[in-house]
């Protein structure tokens, strides 16, 4: 076990789970079996660090008392949806537990561009567009499932993700796993209540939107169109390409 899965296991035995490390074979195997009093889980561990070459290029431009400047866009790139498809992969061939334990992958982002990161993941868990209505009394949501979801991709195996840095914790919802309502009622659910993100709930709450239609994830015009009807949104709607903007000094030690 390596230092960041031992400090995990100790995490997970902070919150009140019995936790067994489950030992690598020649199978593909998830790395953490957890139960409580009424549910069993598998968590696949899988860690994000910055790539070395941005931070190359960062250090390289970085100069004493000066602010460099880093724009980031949201969007997942095919790095992120491998480290998803691998614990996808390690969650759904295990046969340590006979029952059918919920299946969760742990993202841990590091680094200095781990917010960023973090925010990648959501919006491909969730197939997440920014929509914006430009009318006189229109607004911006996030909308769930506008993309293409991996949620959606690995229904049957993933019920959930938890989505960290090393000071920020979210639990995220697949609510078209068939066990959603088990996820949700669950008790590692209840522990990371505070960062909840489950589509239903925030639609109800009025701060998402969801695009639950059937069709082609690919037709940006089709989708946004079914959510302009299926919200009585204005024409005048539009999807927003989110980034966010980092800046970094260079301090000269004291």
């Amino acid at each position: 076990m390596n230092n960041v899965e031992s400090d995990i296991a100790q995490v997970f035995e902070s919150w009140g789970f019995q936790c067994t490390r489950i030992k690598e074979g020649s199978d593909k195997r998830p790395d953490f079996f957890l139960s409580d009093e009424h549910e069993r889980y598998y968590v696949e561990l899988k860690t994000k660090y910055e790539s070395p070459e941005r931070s190359r290029i960062r250090q390289d431009r970085l100069r004493p008392g000066q602010i460099y400047m880093d724009s980031l866009g949201l969007r997942a790139t095919a790095a992120y949806r491998s480290i998803l498809k691998k614990a996808y992969e390690q969650l759904t061939t295990s046969s340590y537990c006979e029952s059918e334990p919920l299946r969760i992958p742990w993202l841990l982002c590091l680094g200095q561009q781990a917010s960023t990161d973090v925010k990648r993941f959501t919006n491909m868990l969730f197939g997440t567009a920014y929509v914006a209505d430009f009318s006189d009394d229109g607004e911006a949501r996030p909308c769930h499932y506008f993309y293409e979801s991996l949620f959606f991709k690995y229904r049957d195996s993933i019920d959930a993700a938890i989505v960290s840095t090393e000071s920020q914790i979210s639990i995220c919802l697949n609510s078209y796993s068939p066990r959603y309502s088990r996820a949700k009622s669950c008790g590692l659910t209840g522990i990371l209540a505070s960062g909840l993100r489950d589509p239903y709930s925030l639609e109800k709450a009025g701060e998402a939107w969801i695009a639950d239609m059937i069709g082609d994830r690919k037709n940006v015009s089709f989708t946004l169109n079914a959510v302009v009807m299926k919200y009585g949104l204005s024409q005048l709607t539009r999807v927003i390409e989110m980034e966010d903007l980092t800046g970094s000094i260079l301090i000269d030690a004291i």
